[in-house]
């Protein structure tokens, strides 16, 4: 499987940073991924679904950087939904898996990984699946801007949008449209935590988070919002070690 990514991966340009650093991604993302089924008490066989559909989530990355040099979905293509399409339209799931029968639940999941909200299926396999990209995912961006330190500061003094302060007290994911200013960036990585789903992954969030407000903290006016989000996230850790 991991074989057959890096050969997919060798036919663009390793040489640009753009593919090196959506390859280095989508490897973490699958070590999250088997990490997350493992400790929710996944089978044997969904282990394996998910270490695939963390591999194969941001597929649609290496082609959207080769034709539009740039990760902006608003302005290129959506890379989930390309993705999706590359892998089932065209066929190249099955350099993959030959297992059919995860064909849908790999579509459902990647194609709505970056989605605001994961919408409603009745099939309770990919819901999980759907859930656990989403949580796998948002862990390794956080990541990388906390704890791996890829992050661009600049000043600025200005409050957040009134959009991502509502996102913020409805406990939401922000929309990229909402996002303006530095401390709308800011915001927004914060409040990914509003949306982790499995409790295993709160611990890692957390101190992903704090990592990633240290880093920024002196390019930011945030210290409320974020105290906010500790204290959701401390309430969920406690709540999870109770139980």
């Amino acid at each position: 499987m991991v074989d057959e990514f890096l050969k997919y991966v060798s036919t663009y340009n390793e040489q640009e940073d753009a593919i090196r650093f959506k390859k280095e991604h989508s490897l973490r993302v699958r070590m999250q991924a088997m990490k997350i089924a493992k400790q929710e008490g996944f089978t044997r066989e969904e282990c394996e679904l998910a270490e695939l559909i963390g591999l194969l989530h941001d597929i649609g990355r290496f082609e959207q950087v080769k034709l539009y040099n740039s990760f902006d979905d608003a302005h290129s293509i959506d890379h989930a939904e390309y993705g999706a399409d590359i892998l089932f339209e065209e066929g190249l799931i099955e350099r993959f898996t030959d297992k059919k029968e995860w064909y849908p639940v790999v579509e459902y999941a990647i194609r709505n990984h970056n989605k605001l909200e994961l919408p409603k299926t009745s099939d309770s396999l990919s819901y999980k699946m759907g859930k656990m990209i989403r949580d796998a995912d948002k862990l390794d961006i956080v990541y990388l801007l906390g704890v791996l330190g890829n992050y661009d500061s600049c000043e600025d003094d200005s409050s957040i949008s009134s959009e991502v302060s509502k996102c913020f007290f409805e406990r939401s994911c922000v929309k990229n449209e909402f996002v303006k200013t530095n401390n709308d960036k800011i915001a927004s990585t914060m409040l990914l935590a509003f949306d982790i789903n499995f409790d295993c992954c709160l611990k890692n969030m957390k101190e992903y988070l704090e990592a990633y407000f240290h880093r920024v903290r002196k390019s930011s006016n945030l210290d409320d919002l974020f105290g906010e989000v500790l204290k959701y996230m401390n309430e969920r850790i406690d709540k999870n070690v109770r139980n």
